[in-house]
């Protein structure tokens, strides 16, 4: 980083990305693609049942991001569950309210009820406890 910007990140990217130069060298996006690849088959073979053992924590984040709404409103706790929730896939649309470094304990639940109260309309997730 060599500037630290403070504002609307959406007014910002629109006066900064008139300054940027199309690059033809797309190796390092390349591989980004295919680094995100690896990590989605690393989920989804971390996600698969055992017979005989219950579900695994990893199926969590793999199977909530697919089985919400659309417009659905994650919400949730610091903690193990954080990580939980950081590995969850999120469709445009879906909204992901966590408490981030004031690591307060139990904040899913009233982040939750807030955001029913503020969108009624929309499906709200509480992602709470521990996952291991």
């Amino acid at each position: 980083m060599q500037v630290g910007l403070c504002g609307d990140a959406r007014l910002a990217l629109a006066e900064l990305e008139p300054l940027l130069e199309a690059r033809s060298d797309r190796s390092f996006l390349e591989q980004a693609q295919d680094q995100m690849r690896d990590w989605r088959a690393l989920q989804a073979q971390r996600a698969e049942p055992v017979e005989g053992q219950p579900i695994k924590p990893d199926a969590i984040p793999y199977h909530l991001g697919r089985a919400m709404a659309d417009r659905a409103i994650l919400c949730g706790d610091s903690g193990t569950v954080t990580t939980c929730a950081a590995r969850t896939e999120l469709r445009r649309g879906q909204l992901f309210s966590f408490s981030g470094t004031m690591c307060s304990m139990m904040a899913a639940l009233p982040y939750a009820i807030g955001a029913q109260v503020a969108y009624p309309d929309r499906q709200v997730v509480a992602l709470t406890g521990t996952a291991h």
